[in-house]
């Protein structure tokens, strides 16, 4: 369609089992931030495994750099799509992944 352009940035770390992936969709009306996170982080909080080949500390610098991105959409590998106060669930999520370290 005209007027429109899509324009993606895709992160891949260690810790997380499938890559994490930003895309952000503009139009001349409609704008979505979205996070794709496969299993880094989880809506509500959660936070993926690390007991399957994974680090506590690769987890935790994944959810801090997830912390940076402004996003409106969360789209976890696992468990609902969460659209309401995302940024709040990442946070959360982050905190987690540094309580489970200690």
């Amino acid at each position: 369609m005209a007027g429109n352009s899509l324009n993606s940035t895709i992160f891949c770390w260690k810790c997380s089992i499938r890559p994490v992936i930003r895309q952000e969709e503009s139009a001349s009306t409609n704008r979505t931030k979205s996070l794709f996170s496969g299993d880094t982080i989880f809506s509500c909080g959660g936070i993926g495994r690390c007991d399957l080949g994974g680090d506590i500390s690769d987890l935790i610098r994944s959810t801090e750099l997830l912390t940076t991105l402004d996003v409106d959409t969360l789209y976890p590998g696992h468990f609902n799509t969460s659209f309401v106060d995302v940024s709040s669930q990442i946070e959360l999520s982050s905190a987690n992944a540094r309580e489970l370290a200690l």
